[in-house]
């Protein structure tokens, strides 16, 4: 989303001590390999991964040929494990800020809540987006469930998330 975008960027350029284009060059960058290597097998990628490979990048690490993969543990050693979590909290509030819930959402579950067994089933990196968007919409009380694919470890239309969504 845009004000989530907005809302990384200047951490990203404040907290984290890094240039604005930089970050977002190096992050489409991460992003588009981590889908390439991802989500052919039906796997959500990882922003936590994505963030600790950009700061790494950022801070002097050579990124792996295309078709290598990245030594996660070395790339790690290049942040902290309180950068990452901050700049991850604050993607989660911006998400939730920048997506008003449609009030009738909200009427819609509570009438259904009592007669049905009613949850979220998403593919998103971040479940803690997710969960901060449905508490700050209201909708937490009328829900039984939500299964967010990070959360799973695999997408839709993988069998595996949609068996977690039925328990």
């Amino acid at each position: 989303s845009p004000a989530g975008a907005d809302r990384l960027e200047i951490d990203a350029t404040t907290a984290l001590g890094t240039d604005r284009e930089a970050f977002l060059a190096v992050w489409a960058e991460e992003r588009a390999r981590q889908f390439r290597e991802e989500v052919p097998r039906f796997r959500e990628v990882d922003l936590a991964v994505r963030l600790r490979r950009v700061l790494a990048r950022l801070r002097g690490s050579d990124q792996p040929p295309e078709d290598g993969a990245w030594d996660d543990a070395a790339a790690a050693a290049r942040s902290t494990t309180a950068e990452i979590e901050g700049a991850l909290a604050v993607y989660a509030d911006a998400f939730a800020a920048a997506i008003p819930p449609d009030p009738a959402v909200g009427d819609l579950l509570e009438r259904l809540a009592p007669r049905y067994r009613l949850g979220i089933l998403s593919n998103w990196p971040l479940a803690a987006a997710i969960d901060t968007y449905v508490v700050a919409a209201g909708w937490a009380p009328h829900l039984a469930a939500v299964v967010v694919s990070e959360r799973v470890g695999a997408i839709k239309p993988h069998p595996a998330i949609f068996r977690a969504a039925e328990r």
